[in-house]
């Protein structure tokens, strides 16, 4: 391969990875400009994950649907226990979809969340760190 196809092709995987990039976080924009709806999640369990330490399986629901995600144990800044709640933010247009942690939320008491979620961040008591 000659010297000017390996500069286009590097240049070619450059663009594509700038793209990925920008469009990622475009999107993660997007999704926190809509109008937000809040659940609470729980900590279901913690995942191994091969040479990159443990993750946190977080489940939170809307009208009887589950959704699911994980972050990385390190990004909480006190760890987690199995069983702990935080108030998720998910955009009200997707009905749980997309819908992310606040990892400074941490609930402390026992609450009802209505099956549709609340309009706002519910009144409860968090604890604090």
């Amino acid at each position: 391969m000659n010297k000017r196809k390996k500069n286009t092709i590097g240049i070619i995987i450059l663009v594509a990875l700038l793209t990925v990039g920008v469009v990622g976080k475009v999107r993660k924009l997007y999704f926190k400009s809509l109008p937000q709806n809040y659940a609470i999640g729980q900590v279901n369990r913690f995942i191994k994950v091969r040479k990159q330490g443990r993750k946190v399986e977080i489940i939170y629901s809307v009208n009887y649907e589950k959704y699911r995600f994980t972050l990385f144990e390190d990004t909480f800044s006190e760890l987690p226990m199995l069983g702990d709640k935080y108030i998720v933010a998910y955009p009200e247009k997707f009905k749980g979809k997309y819908g992310r942690i606040f990892l400074d939320k941490r609930i402390n008491t026992s609450v009802e969340q209505p099956l549709d979620g609340w309009d706002k961040p519910p009144k409860v008591s968090f604890e604090n760190y």
